[in-house]
């Protein structure tokens, strides 16, 4: 299946954005859960991890944005190789990408599913 890189480049940036939001909402379940004599260092530092990997991936979702916006110009390439999905390596991310209509629940998580399942 050929997907168009402005759709596949507009779905990335969707994950990305999807990714940072969950991220954003653990990060903020666990800030209200601890008191604050269970904030050690350590747990500081793992919650400043998740703020960092949130803005990261919200970047990413940014970037892409952009480049679904930028590869609309005719010269660019209109197809996105088969090989840059398949190293993809969660199955449901995957298929969300190549435009399947899956559920989107954000309490289903793949782990260590990949392109042999």
């Amino acid at each position: 299946m050929k997907t168009e890189s402005d759709i596949f480049a507009e779905r990335v940036s969707q994950e990305c954005r999807r990714a940072a939001e969950i991220l954003l909402s653990l990060q903020d379940s666990l800030s209200e859960e601890l008191g604050d004599d269970q904030l050690t260092d350590r747990v500081i530092g793992d919650l400043q991890v998740l703020d960092t990997l949130t803005q990261t991936l919200t970047d990413l979702g940014r970037v892409f944005e952009t480049v679904a916006v930028e590869v609309r110009n005719p010269r660019c390439r209109r197809t996105v190789p088969d090989r840059v999905l398949a190293a993809v390596r969660q199955t449901s991310l995957r298929l969300r990408l190549e435009g399947a209509d899956i559920l989107r629940k954000t309490s289903d998580v793949d782990l260590f599913d990949g392109p042999d399942d």
